[in-house]
Order: structure tokens, then C-alpha cells, then sequence
């Protein structure tokens, strides 16, 4: 059962009765539980630990009231045999036996307020992970987690970064970040062949990190790390999106510093540039003619579809960019220039996805493959990347971006602003309105179409233009941490933003950019993979362009790269 109230920002407060048997046993365990007298100065009040028959605790007194309990390490049957190493006002480390091996816990404070505490295991023998609780419980005085309540913003997404970011409201009020430093528990997957996706989440009244089940054991008098978490308390509740989007990146930011990071590595991209440029020349799985000309397929070999203006104009702009640097001509430029053209479609007045006169050449067509459907983001995409030509003194580009401009503002007015996932080329009826059912469409979109708005006025002087910028700016607001539908576009909102506080002096327009970036950051490999064919490349500070999945196949064969990392 779950009871609600409704606020603007972020999930409903909630207070559920669906728990897991862990969090039904804290009460108890904490009642029993030998409380050290001596005590750690952290945030606004008091930290003590605090041992039961299956857990070593974190106790953290909060000056007002409620409390907060952090569970350090789980095991079925604890020895009561704790050994202090080190102590002092920031830090201490302790030994704790268990049934299934010896932990060492370290405890950091730093000056910032930042707490953080890492658990390490030397198995007496050899054990399969079958599942550990999560670490994170706010209490009431009574220590009972049951009688709190709290609100989401984000969570961890499949293998992005391990974070949770929420508030507590119930008994007392504030706001919190937790992050699982992933790239610490590398080891622990490698030799478990487990995968670190979904394994940070807030079920209330439970939070924080539960370690996943293995398939293949630990092996014994090996020490592993199996958890290194960092957390952040604020005492306030933001009270709109730009607040949270502030509290988030402060805390990430004061958690950066302190994670591994890979080292710099020297790739050879001029290189890799020229073996691209020809690869795509050649190699005929690259492109094909039609008509006398050339086009580049969306993948090796993909000519069983048209070819799509989009996946021309985001390999034309870079090259043409790369012809610049290079100081001299690339054929391939020319060659894709003269296919533009190709994709403007007289009828409906505007340069399309798919090239018109051709057919899919498959029996089972994807959703998005028909002619007289639109997928928002692209059409906005292709224009933006016309406009891109246009400002490096393509004249071509300029004409066909500036003669499809009055079929995208009419479709932006009719959707007010607000974009489907797919509608009719034609009629404009939304086909599908949504991603899944309550999720909204293409949320993000609104940034894009104010980008290629600006670029307009950019190029025309035409108030029109920045009036449409304004209007679509304005429908990024409300969406918190949903705003990100696809990276790219996230990414170009962001940028578009910023440009328009400037042009406008509105600082409106600087939050919705900083929400932006926080909702990037928020889905991004925050850690250095090694696990499986993560080995390979480097993950860190790396995104997937359509958001995140729920999972991602690490130890597997994956059906797709592994994302790009922007190191």
C-alpha cells in the first residue's frame, strides 16, 4: 500500500507498507544493539556506531529529531569481536568477525561534510553472494524506519553511476545524496561474474546500495571490496526543480574529487580520422548510389531501407569541420553536399527523414520506418545540423533550412510546444504521444527546436524566431529530473539555454540549462568499468545517447558498444 501527497518536484512523498524482510528487522535490531559511547562530530550532529547479532552500524543522531542509520557491513551471525584500528576526529577503521569472514570498515569525514565509508571482506572460505540488504535506513526516535517518509528524485539506471538522490520529510526534514563508488567493486564483480546495474535504488523506507547476488563464489583469505559509498546531507528540501538541480551537482561535485579516475590515455584521432574518412569512401557496406548519388548507409550494410537525411547530415558537418582543420579538400564533403538536396520534399515543404521515391526493402518494418511518420527529435535534429552547415557558408544548407522552417513551426504550434514521439507527416495527428504509458513524449525536444529557433534568428535577425526560442524554452519547465529523453538533445538544450539568458538577460533560462546538465550527469558512468568486456574501453564519465537501460550485459556478449566516454 502506498499513500501519497502532491507536490511539483520530483515522486510524491511516500510512506510504503512494501518492504523486504530487512527493513522490518531494524527496529528490533537496533533495540539490542551495544551503542559506543564514543562519538564522531558529522554535518549538524553526532555519529556513533553501534553492533547487533548481523550488523556493524553507523548511528547518526540528527539535532532536531529522527535519525539516520547506516549499515556498514551484513552478516548472518556477527561474533561480537570488534577491534578499533585507528581513530580519530575525521576517520578510524575497525575489524569486525562475522561467520563468513573478517571486515574492515573505514570511516572518512571530510571537511566539506562529506562521509565516507568503505567495507572490505576476507572470506574464511570460500561463499556464493546470494543478496546483502541496503545500508541506508532513515528512523523515528523509536528507531522504526516504518514510520518515516520521504521523496525521489533519482536513482541509479542500469550501470550509470550508483547514486540516489531524495529527501526525508517524515519525522524530520532534508535533503540527501548517496553515491556507490562503482570502480571499487570492479574486483568483486570480475571474480563473482556479477554486474553492478540497478544495484543502488530507494524502495523507501530502504535506500542505498544492496550488494547483488553472485554466480560465482568469493574465494577464501582473498580481501574484496564490497561496498565504498559516499554520502551528503543537506538540511534543506528543494523546493522546485532548480533547487535539486543545485544540491545535485554541489554534491557531485564534492564527491569528483574523491573517486578513481582512469589515466590519461593519448589516442591517435588524427589518424583514426583519415581510416574513418576512407573506410567510408571505399568500403562498399559504407554507402551506396542512387541516382548518381552518394549516400552513406545508418549502418554497414543497411541497404534494405532508404537512406535517412540525418545520418548524412551528422557524418557532413563534422567532415566538413575536419576539412577546415585539415586545410584542405575532403571529396567526401562535396560528394554527401550534393545529395542534400535529395531529402527536401516539394509537397510538404520541408526537408524529410527518408528520401523520397524509395521503399523499405524488409518484410517486418520498425515502428519508426514509414515515410509519412515523424519522429520529433529528427526532424528537429536535421535542421539543426542544415543551419550547422549554414554558418560555415554552406549556401545550399542555408535555402533548405530556411524554407523548412515554416513546416516545423507549425507543427510546434499545433503540439504547443509539447512533442509526441511520432505524428503524421501531414495531417500532424500524434501517432504515439508517449514513450510509456505516463512518461510524456519527447520531453527534451522543446531544447532542440529552441536551438535550431536561435540559430534562425541568428542568421535572420527576425524576432519571430527568438519569440518561438522563448515559448519552447519555457516548456522545459516541470520536468525535473524526466527532462532527458535523449543525451544529445539534453546536451544541445544545455548549450541553447545559456545562449538565450544571454541574448534574453532572463536567468530562467540558466536554471533550465543547469537542470539540464544536472539530468546529464545524472545518467552518466560516474566510474571506470573493468568488469568483463568492460576491460576493453573506457567507460568512465561515458552515456548512452537514448538514456539509460535497465540493464546492460557486462559479463555477455552485448547486443551494442559499449557508450562512449567523453575522457
Amino acid at each position: 500500500m502506498l499513500t501519497t501527497d502532491k507536490n511539483a518536484f520530483g515522486q510524491p512523498f511516500v510512506r510504503t507498507e512494501q518492504v523486504s524482510q530487512w527493513a522490518l528487522g531494524v527496529k528490533e535490531q537496533l533495540k539490542q544493539a551495544s551503542i559506543e559511547a564514543t562519538t564522531f562530530r558529522w554535518a549538524q550532529g553526532e555519529l556513533q556506531t553501534a553492533l547487533d547479532d548481523h550488523s556493524f552500524w553507523l548511528f547518526y543522531d540528527f539535532p532536531n529529531k529522527g535519525k539516520l542509520a547506516i549499515r556498514t557491513c551484513y552478516d548472518q551471525h556477527l561474533t561480537g569481536n570488534v577491534r578499533n584500528l585507528r581513530k580519530n576526529k575525521q576517520s578510524a577503521e575497525w575489524e569486525v568477525e562475522g561467520s563468513l569472514g573478517l571486515f574492515r570498515i573505514n570511516l572518512e569525514i571530510y571537511e566539506s561534510g562529506l562521509l565516507r565509508y568503505t567495507t572490505r571482506l576476507t572470506p574464511w572460505q570460500a561463499f556464493t553472494v546470494q543478496g546483502f540488504p541496503r545500508d541506508i535506513y532513515f528512523l523515528n526516535a523509536d528507531n522504526d524506519p516504518m514510520e518515516t517518509a520521504g521523496k525521489m528524485y533519482i536513482k541509479q539506471s542500469g550501470p550509470t553511476a550508483g547514486l540516489v538522490y531524495a529527501s526525508v520529510t517524515e519525522p524530520l526534514e532534508g535533503s540527501f545524496f548517496y553515491f556507490q563508488n562503482l570502480t571499487s567493486l570492479n574486483e568483486y564483480g570480475d571474480v563473482t561474474q556479477t554486474e553492478p546495474n540497478g544495484c543502488v535504488s530507494a524502495q523507501w523506507p530502504e535506500l542505498g546500495f544492496s550488494l547483488p547476488a553472485a554466480e560465482q563464489p568469493l574465494p577464501a583469505e582473498k580481501e574484496v571490496t564490497l561496498s565504498d559509498a559516499f554520502l551528503y546531507l543537506n538540511e534543506v528540501i528543494p523546493t522546485d526543480e532548480f533547487e535539486g538541480a543545485e544540491q545535485f551537482l554541489e554534491a557531485i561535485g564534492l564527491i569528483y574529487p574523491h573517486v578513481q579516475k582512469p589515466e590519461t590515455a593519448y589516442y591517435d584521432w588524427p589518424k583514426a580520422s583519415q581510416r574513418t574518412v576512407e573506410a567510408l569512401t571505399k568500403d562498399g557496406e559504407c554507402g551506396r548510389q542512387i541516382h548518381n548519388k552518394f549516400y552513406v548507409n545508418a549502418y554497414v550494410g543497411s541497404t534494405e531501407k532508404p537512406p535517412e537525411s540525418m545520418v548524412q547530415l551528422a557524418i557532413l558537418v563534422p567532415l566538413w569541420e575536419y576539412q577546415q582543420w585539415l586545410g584542405e579538400p575532403v571529396e567526401l564533403v562535396e560528394r554527401l553536399r550534393q545529395s542534400i538536396p535529395s531529402f527536401y520534399d516539394e509537397q510538404k515543404e520541408t526537408i524529410v527523414r527518408w528520401l523520397p521515391g524509395e521503399t523499405f526493402k524488409k518484410e517486418e518494418l520498425s515502428e519508426e520506418e514509414d515515410p509519412d511518420k515523424i519522429d520529433s527529435w529528427y526532424l528537429v535534429h536535421i535542421l539543426m545540423n542544415l543551419a550547422r552547415l549554414a554558418e560555415h557558408g554552406d549556401m545550399q544548407a542555408k535555402d533548405l533550412f530556411l524554407k523548412s522552417l515554416q513546416y516545423v513551426r507549425n507543427a510546434a504550434h499545433h503540439f504547443k510546444y509539447e512533442w509526441p514521439v511520432f505524428y503524421h507527416a501531414e495531417s500532424l495527428k500524434v501517432l504515439k504521444a508517449e514513450t510509456s504509458e505516463g512518461r510524456g513524449g519527447e520531453l527534451d525536444t522543446p531544447g532542440l527546436y529552441c536551438h535550431i529557433m536561435l540559430q534562425a534568428y541568428e542568421m535572420t535577425r527576425d524576432t519571430v524566431y527568438l519569440d518561438e526560442a522563448i515559448h519552447s524554452a519555457e516548456r522545459l519547465i516541470g520536468k525535473g529530473f524526466d527532462l532527458l529523453y535523449q543525451s544529445n538533445i539534453t546536451m544541445m538544450s544545455a548549450l541553447t539555454l545559456v545562449k538565450l539568458w544571454k541574448l534574453t538577460g532572463n536567468h530562467l533560462y540558466y536554471k533550465l540549462s543547469k537542470l539540464s546538465i544536472a539530468n546529464l550527469i545524472a545518467r552518466m558512468w560516474v566510474w571506470e568499468c573493468s568488469i568483463g568486456l568492460g576491460k576493453y574501453r573506457s567507460t568512465f564519465w561515458a552515456w548512452l545517447p537514448c538514456g539509460m537501460p535497465n540493464t546492460w550485459p557486462l559479463t555477455k556478449k552485448p547486443k551494442f558498444l559499449l557508450p562512449y566516454s567523453i575522457t
